[in-house]
């Protein structure tokens, strides 16, 4: 198979059709993805390049770290115009692809993670011991028996460490800058201890936030990576999975024939929009596909502070357009001149509405449309707290809070459902409370509208769902917003003890906000319909279901000691 060299990379390129690009691992090279040229260059344009400072690619110019390398990668899709590709990486470059699509995700339809890092600290002592210095360099002195054990730790069947590998290997060791390249890379990522768990858990839960589907394999046998790691990928990323058995740390090589079928049968899965139903023995479908983001616009109610500016934010770093909904034009303002410096290609509209007020929400809904063609993601998150009991609030005060915490979502449901409804796979988040949770005294008003959005959310699952709109409750318990500097207590009460209650309920407001928004984007891209956020809220809603009754006076025991 011939290739070819752009800005310093070496790559191949075969077949017609939907571009996929796969990755090799750490001292390896393109080469390692022979088999899978052959197999699936009918189907796919398969491309296969050599990882910067490795096999016959120079070096990136600011050192062996994995953003750099995956900001070389997005270059390469960029400039062989290829994007977006099915992206697949074995070992480091499973890792790759992993920073590729954290950092990039409008590049990559689909990841297929083939015993990939990034999933624990376990790995191979040889490679623990060459992150020591001056032992590693001992350890990769280039020698043709070196070779043939770095070979065979590849694979559990001895026979796939042929001459014609083993010699291939030896050539990439000599190669000048090689070694330097493979303990930089090395020590970037691991330590004598292992795999560093920073970059780890820092990165997979960006991957998983972006919401691309994404499949992981593993060899049973790898003396590599170990197959434990599997499971946790699974879990981390809430990935399909499949085990090779008698397999080592390459399955595309050791288990070529299956790797093509199972890869095919994932992209086709994709290409098809079905990618939630993929699993290697099934499709039957099983829910909803992740949420695309940087398809459509997102509508963001409250979005000039707190959880709603931090969801804007990040829903910005994903690439989505922006209409944002609040009272405060200042914060709103603020908000977008943020935005629009930070992501200027982006569009970002605001409207100034006081959701407390009489509102043509129909209105609004047009208003949004017409300058944003595409509506995709609903976000009701403006809310205020009403504290007091039942006697210490006016019909004025409970008017207020239903108005903003419970009519409100419901007529911007309604509203913007029309336009929703014309993308596939929409979404749509309204967010509760703890206290949609349970009701403790001196929460009677601001108890009955969390509940109330709390019912209609679940009747809108029901109701949206099996139309392909996905449909989220949140339940935030404690974020740092201004949410008790802008609270109303009864105005039945006296001053004094008003200003002690706004002070008892600011101590629980602990979270940052933005905290708060990643969970919530995450659940929109994971179609979770139930969100605790902190754990006072799992805690609540775990005592709430064991004493479904005396749950009250444990609550208000726990209120007491805080006062």
């Amino acid at each position: 198979m011939t290739t070819d060299t752009w800005n310093g990379l070496r790559y191949r390129v075969t077949g017609r059709g939907r571009p996929v690009l796969l990755i090799h691992g750490i001292g390896r090279s393109l080469s390692d993805w022979d088999d899978q040229h052959e197999r699936l260059s009918d189907f796919y344009q398969v491309w296969s390049v050599d990882l910067p400072g490795f096999g016959a690619s120079q070096p990136p110019p600011h050192g062996m770290r994995l953003e750099h390398l995956a900001h070389l990668m997005a270059d390469f899709i960029r400039g062989m115009d290829i994007g977006p590709v099915h992206l697949g990486g074995n070992s480091l470059g499973g890792a790759v692809a992993m920073q590729l699509t954290a950092d990039h995700p409008g590049l990559v339809s689909s990841l297929l993670l083939a015993n990939s890092a990034g999933f624990g600290r376990g790995v191979s002592p040889v490679l623990r011991l060459a992150s020591i210095p001056g032992v590693g360099e001992r350890l990769l002195r280039p020698s043709r028996k070196g070779s043939q054990r770095s070979e065979h730790a590849m694979y559990h069947d001895p026979r796939f460490a042929t001459p014609a590998r083993v010699q291939r290997g030896f050539d990439l060791a000599q190669r000048p800058g090689g070694t330097e390249a493979f303990l930089d890379m090395l020590r970037s990522l691991g330590s004598v201890a292992g795999v560093k768990s920073g970059w780890r858990r820092a990165l997979t839960p960006r991957v998983r936030a972006t919401g691309i589907p994404t499949f992981i394999v593993w060899g049973d046998k790898d003396a590599v990576l170990p197959f434990r790691h599997l499971k946790r990928g699974a879990r981390m990323l809430r990935a399909a999975t499949h085990r090779f058995p008698n397999t080592g740390h390459g399955p595309q090589i050791e288990q070529a024939d299956e790797f093509a079928r199972l890869a095919r049968k994932f992209w086709d899965g994709v290409d098809q929009g079905d990618s939630m139903s993929f699993s290697p023995e099934s499709k039957k479908p099983r829910g909803l596909q992740p949420f695309q983001f940087g398809v459509g616009s997102a509508v963001i109610t409250g979005a000039a502070s707190g959880i709603g500016r931090a969801t804007a934010m990040n829903l910005a770093e994903r690439g989505n357009d922006l209409a944002l909904v609040d009272r405060d034009k200042t914060g709103l303002d603020a908000v977008k001149a943020e935005l629009t410096r930070q992501h200027p290609g982006l569009v970002i509209t605001t409207h100034e509405v006081d959701l407390a007020q009489p509102v043509d929400f129909d209105g609004l809904a047009a208003a949004v449309a017409a300058e944003h063609h595409r509506l995709s993601l609903l976000i009701n998150n403006a809310g205020v707290a009403l504290n007091g009991t039942v006697d210490e609030i006016s019909m004025a005060d409970l008017d207020w809070v239903l108005a903003i915490n419970l009519r409100a979502p419901i007529a911007m449901t309604k509203s913007f459902l029309p336009y929703l409804q014309r993308e596939h796979g929409a979404h749509i988040v309204n967010v509760s409370s703890l206290y949609g949770l349970v009701a403790p005294a001196g929460q009677s008003a601001y108890a009955a509208s969390k509940f109330g959005i709390r019912g209609f959310t679940l009747a809108l699952q029901s109701e949206l769902i099996p139309r392909g709109i996905g449909v989220s409750v949140v339940h935030p318990g404690g974020i740092a917003t201004n949410i008790a500097r802008n609270s109303r207590t009864g105005s039945l009460l006296g001053n004094e003890e008003a200003q002690r209650r706004r002070a008892q309920f600011a101590r629980f407001l602990t979270m940052p906000p933005e905290r708060a928004a990643a969970q919530i984007v995450d659940a929109v891209a994971q179609r979770r319909e139930r969100v605790l956020i902190t754990r006072k809220a799992v805690l609540v809603d775990v005592i709430s279901r064991v004493m479904p009754v005396n749950h009250r006076h444990y609550l208000a025991r726990q209120l007491h000691k805080t006062r």
